[in-house]
Formats: structure tokens, sequence, C-alpha cells
């Protein structure tokens, strides 16, 4: 609702004249501690949005013409100081069906944030496709045909679990790992599994790394098929600020709800 550019990258800039609104309810108890919040929010739209991907006239979307946004909700509850639940998801009341959402349960002792767990489902609802063949975008007929003949039935719409652990194993031993496997198009996206060791002047982390390339903002089809496998080693020396493998950083704080707030613990 609130993004300066509806796109990804700064090769397109997406026109809008519009104005955007929401509200945040928070339920906080006598001892300060916040136990659920709950959000909404819609942008009204003062003209059409013509800029789009190559290949498709904003006429043949009803959402580029519409005058509001999908609703946005994003809902947390906590069950204690170290659970929780959140779940956002984007209502399309044009549809009146569910274009996005997400639910994921997070475990984090407050006075242990080394231990991190979570367990998440993502959906969304996509009927903009990429022809591999025209090289172009267009609207609708979400399903892809192989060059074997194989179909992919709703082939851009997510159905994905991500699972996710960093757990101590023994006196300066952690086992790190994550798993995301997309049911619609039945294959995993990433998985890696590794291990840390921490002393009190350095960290070393090493991580073997499965991966899909997946672009959701373009779609192309080749790059999206393609996995990949690496070996990653990183090594932090702690109070100088030198890190050796930024790469293993990147995916830990992407893939793992928690880990920031872990390491800022750490240090």
């Amino acid at each position: 609702l609130f993004r300066d550019n509806r796109f990804v990258g700064s090769d397109r800039i997406g026109d809008e004249n519009k104005l955007s609104l929401g509200v945040t309810n928070r339920w906080i108890e006598d001892n300060g501690f916040e136990r659920q919040r709950v959000s909404i929010g819609q942008a009204v739209y003062f003209a059409d949005r013509k800029v789009q991907l190559p290949g498709i006239a904003y006429e043949d979307r009803k959402d580029a013409q519409s005058d509001v946004s999908p609703y946005a909700l994003e809902y947390e509850y906590r069950f204690n100081r170290d659970w929780r639940a959140t779940s956002d998801f984007n209502w399309d009341p044009d549809s009146r069906s569910t274009r996005s959402g997400s639910a994921m349960v997070h475990y984090q002792p407050e006075d242990e944030p080394g231990k991190v767990i979570n367990a998440g489902y993502r959906y969304r609802n996509d009927q903009v496709r990429y022809d591999q063949t025209t090289g172009r975008w267009s609207v609708g007929g979400g399903d892809y045909t192989y060059p074997d003949g194989t179909v992919i039935k709703d082939y851009y719409k997510i159905q994905q679990h991500d699972f996710s652990v960093i757990w101590p194993v023994v006196p300066q031993w952690s086992a790190i790992a994550r798993w995301q496997y997309d049911y619609n198009r039945d294959r995993t996206l990433e998985a890696f599994g590794g291990f840390e060791y921490d002393n009190c002047c350095w960290k070393l982390r090493l991580i073997n790394r499965y991966w899909v390339d997946y672009d959701e903002s373009t779609q192309e089809i080749p790059q999206n098929e393609k996995g990949d496998r690496g070996v990653f080693l990183q090594i932090v020396l702690k109070g100088l600020g030198g890190v050796v493998g930024q790469k293993v950083e990147s995916f830990l704080d992407k893939g793992i709800q928690g880990y920031r707030e872990r390491e800022d613990q750490a240090f």
C-alpha cells in the first residue's frame, strides 16, 4: 500500500495517483506485554494504472482500472514471550476472493534468542503469465506446457510451505536448516542445512544449499526452472567487523525469520 513503486527494480516506474489509508489496533496488557495486533488498509486510486509489463494493455486488467486496491490485512497473536503466530491476506473486493496470503508460527524464547523455529504457508493467486514462445506477458490462462507435453495447471499460482530452524546442539555448536517447497509445481525452491560454531572471538558457519533462482517479479520460466547447489563458508571476527562470506549472511537473514534478532542479541 505504501510502496513508492509497484514494480521491482528501477527499469520500470509505475504511474500512480492514489491515497493509502490504514489503521492498527493493539491489545496491550497491564504489564506492557502486547498480546495481539490487527491492521487493515486499502488504497484509493484517482487514475488508471497505464504502465504495465510488455505485452499487457492496462485495459485487459481489471485491477489496473479499479478505483480501490485489495484490502490488506495483518494479524499477530503472542501466546507468550516465546511463541507467536502471524498472518496476512490481500482480499479483492471486486472478485470477492483472496489474492494472496500467508501464515507463520514463530518460536524464539526471549531469554534464549539463539533458538529459532519457524513453520509457515504462503498462497498467491496470480493471473499474469509469461509466454516463452512470444517473450511477452498476458493475463489469464495460467497453465504451462513443457516441451515434453507435461501440463502444469495454474503454473503461476503459489502454494508453498516454509520450515526453518536454528537450534543449539551442544555448547558452542548449533544446527541450521531451511526447507521451502512449492506444492503447485511439486518441487523444492530452497533447502539448506549446516552448522555454526561460536566462541568468544569468532564464529564459523558451513552451509550446504540447494536453491532455485526464482524471481516472482519476472516469472520467466527458463530462469525459474534452474536449480543450483553450493557449499558456503562464513567466518565472523567479533569486535572487528570482519566478515568472510557475506552471501551466507544474506540468505540466512532473508530465509529465517528471527535470524536478525538472534544476531543482534549475540553481540
